[in-house]
């Protein structure tokens, strides 16, 4: 259906085949994945319809405006909640009302996690609490969910984002009765690594009991997190998570799945009808009770009614509404995947052969080659799909790479910045590591020891506030090795002030390597620095045309005569106007971006001659002048200037990589 190393290993195509040919099996570092058995299947597709891995087939279920909630249901409940009790109190309105609830309970005779129902407050009991271990669900459960609901029971089925659209996806249709809880998830590792970690924490003892938010010896809300294991002979063992090996594995993305780092559900759209997860405000304990606080996002009119009646009927709760950006700003598994850690490839080999604890001890500390600055945060696709080409070459030369991005406060108080993503720059997210905001300085110190070298790609800092400008980089200590990578410098330089830019000359002297992408800049840095500069034209040129296309599956748009694109329209629908050039006989384009993938694509084109100067001149640098109309008039021409133009630009991108990485690897040596 898919590759495997795509897979959510939700199930759904288990519970669909009516030849009962697929199961669930422990496949890549022990997560579950689909196993067919080629005998009994009779190639019917349904297993392709209902996987929720394509993301068209992903059934949203968000308002026009969220809404954003703390809740906190009362102290006896929250001590035995993972947070502020939301959840429990959820699922006993919908038991009292006659209904059935689905989640995630820890199995003690396997020692694994896995969905059941409950439709009593002492089957409720296991469902309560997080768990930080990928869950089993059986193709019996939802098939259970889909008896129950054809019986005109009342459902709440709760689970992680990629499970929830697993069921909404095996239903097929809406069902009114059916309430909907996906959680804030942060990635989960397999229970094959809970296992070996339970083995070796003690082999000789049997597990009773094991709750992973033990609240016991909390103090306030904001302390770390307590596993607690308790074995049949009443001995409990509790451990704080800075001593747990387990947790640093998880919290450092060592031990998450490789599909969760590139997770299509940690996005502002939500698949369920409520979200569940901890509300951690940006500034201390306020607002907080001692033992944590729920937050609760409702995405559908159905989860606000429900939740409107929860709230009504359980005089327990206090609910109170709160921001986005209070919801949203620290936790970053609302609008991103978890980043795969600098040391995760090593710890998934080392697993296989030492012990848990020395296998987190030997790539916890690892760093990444390189720590990479690029703004693929603007709303330009080309600054998003530069990101994906300097990533991607960093990663085909075996080096570790991560991003990172802007602090959330440098974009005033618009979450938006980094809550509400398109498709466009979600696929930043989806194909590269990229590590939370930078909220404050002491964070920008850790930061700098996390990699080996920066690469300033495409001049970010120049987004950054003027309190905060060159603060990551004059911070980081003279080991940090530098180098700045396609940066167009000289419109920026020649509107700052006197001292701001004598300000930058000194930053860039920094710098061990400077790849500036105007001819003009080259050697006028090359003067006043007295180092040498090299010209690198243009970030896109270092992949070609379907390296970009790629990431959209197949295109199958109209093929137009002529096909006219303007800049807004790029913006406004990427993707569309991606397929639509990609099938199109001839283009004419006000866009850079447009016109970088038609050259790229050897595609006949032409500019208007009020497009951007930059792109006039990017034309007439390739020999691509006479292709700059000053009307709509196409004239006849055949298409020699264009293959020239890519000849020339293919040449240039094997000089220009050559010393890409050379200039890298030398800084790596250091």
């Amino acid at each position: 259906m898919i590759d495997v190393d795509m897979c959510f290993g939700c199930g759904a195509c288990s519970a669909i085949c009516h030849s009962e040919a697929i199961v669930l099996k422990n496949g890549i570092c022990g997560a579950y994945i689909p196993v067919v058995d080629a005998e009994k299947c009779v190639n019917c597709g349904r297993c392709r319809e209902v996987c929720p891995y394509n993301e068209r087939n992903i059934i949203r279920s968000v308002m026009e405006e969220q809404e954003y909630y703390s809740v906190y249901s009362s102290e006896e409940i929250c001590m035995k909640s993972a947070s502020g009790g939301a959840f429990r109190s959820i699922a006993e309105y919908v038991i009292k009302d006659g209904g059935i609830v689905y989640g995630a309970a820890y199995d003690t005779s396997s020692n694994d996690v896995r969905h059941r129902s409950a439709a009593d407050m002492e089957g409720l009991e296991a469902l309560c609490g997080s768990k930080y271990v990928q869950s089993f669900i059986a193709a019996d459960i939802y098939r259970s969910v889909k008896k129950e609901l054809e019986s005109g029971r009342k459902v709440l089925y709760s689970g992680t984002p990629c499970q929830v659209a697993g069921l909404v996806r095996y239903l097929g249709k809406k069902y009114e009765q059916l309430y909907t809880a996906d959680i804030v998830c942060h990635g989960v590792p397999s229970a094959s690594y809970w296992k070996k970690y339970l083995y070796e924490l003690d082999d000789k003892k049997t597990v009773s009991k094991v709750c992973f938010r033990s609240k016991e010896k909390q103090t306030n809300a904001m302390e770390g997190y307590r596993l607690s294991v308790e074995y049949d002979d009443g001995i409990v063992t509790e451990i704080p998570t800075e001593k747990c090996f387990y947790y640093m594995a998880y919290f450092s993305g060592l031990s998450l799945s490789s599909v969760c780092t590139g997770c299509r559900f940690a996005a502002a759209e939500r698949t369920g009808d409520i979200t569940l997860g901890d509300l951690i405000p940006e500034n201390g304990h306020q607002h907080l009770n001692p033992k944590g606080n729920s937050l609760v996002i409702i995405n559908s009119c159905k989860g606000r009614k429900l939740f409107d009646e929860v709230s009504r009927s359980d005089e327990r709760m206090t609910v109170r509404k709160i921001a986005q950006r209070e919801a949203v700003i620290m936790n970053h598994s609302l609008y991103k995947p978890s980043y795969e850690a600098a040391g995760a490839a090593g710890f998934r080999r080392d697993i296989e052969e030492m012990s848990f604890e020395k296998a987190v001890k030997k790539n916890i500390g690892t760093k990444y080659d390189v720590l990479l600055f690029m703004p693929f945060y603007s709303g330009k696709p080309e600054n998003v799909f530069r990101t994906l080409a300097v990533y991607s070459m960093l990663k085909e030369w075996g080096m570790t790479a991560v991003l990172t991005e802007l602090p959330l406060q440098l974009r005033s108080s618009d979450s938006n910045a980094h809550y509400k993503k398109d498709y466009i720059q979600r696929l930043i997210y989806r194909n590269c590591p990229v590590l939370p905001p930078l909220n404050d300085i002491r964070y920008s110190l850790k930061l700098t020891q996390s990699a080996r070298m920066f690469v300033l790609a495409d001049e970010p800092l120049w987004e950054y506030s003027e309190a905060d400008k060159w603060h990551l980089f004059s911070y980081a200590g003279d080991n940090i090795s530098r180098i700045v990578l396609g940066a167009d410098l000289s419109e920026r330089l020649e509107k700052c002030s006197n001292d701001l830019r004598e300000e930058f000359y000194d930053l860039l002297y920094l710098f061990d390597g400077i790849f500036v992408s105007d001819a003009s800049m080259s050697e006028r840095l090359s003067d006043i620095l007295d180092m040498e500069t090299e010209l690198l034209p243009e970030l896109l040129f270092l992949r070609d045309a379907d390296f970009y296309y790629s990431f959209f599956g197949d295109l199958s748009a109209a093929e137009p005569e002529l096909l006219y694109v303007a800049d807004n329209e790029i913006l406004s629908d990427t993707v569309k106007c991606m397929s639509d050039i990609f099938g199109a006989e001839t283009v004419f384009t006000n866009s850079y971006f447009a016109a970088v993938l038609c050259i790229l694509s050897g595609k006949n084109f032409f500019v208007s001659s009020e497009a951007p100067d930059r792109l006039l001149e990017m034309m007439k640098g390739y020999g691509l002048g006479g292709r700059i109309l000053s009307d709509d008039a196409i004239p006849d021409t055949d298409k020699s200037d264009i293959c020239s133009a890519l000849e020339q630009i293919k040449k240039e991108r094997s000089v220009l990589l050559s010393k890409i990485r050379n200039s890298i690897t030398e800084c790596l040596k250091k």
